[in-house]
């Protein structure tokens, strides 16, 4: 993970970025920030990465966290 970046002069910004890894998981974005480094207004909630890690390590059964916004970035 790390904190988001801004454009041009690549600061810490308010959002942050994670890469995932693994058997499920596929190829992909969950979407682009803004210039300032910020995520979009429509942008899932923190939360939202924390579901779509436990659909990817496929944990059954409990999804304090919500649904998965990202389904398609799973196999």
């Amino acid at each position: 993970g790390e904190f988001s970046r801004t454009l041009p002069g690549a600061d810490h910004a308010k959002g942050g970025t994670a890469t995932v890894i693994g058997k499920y998981v596929r190829t992909g974005s969950a979407g682009r920030q803004l210039p300032d480094g910020s995520p979009p207004e429509d942008a899932a909630p923190a939360e939202a990465l924390w579901a779509y890690l436990a659909a990817a390590l496929r944990i059954e059964g409990a999804s304090p966290f919500g649904a998965n916004p990202h389904p398609q970035l799973l196999l």
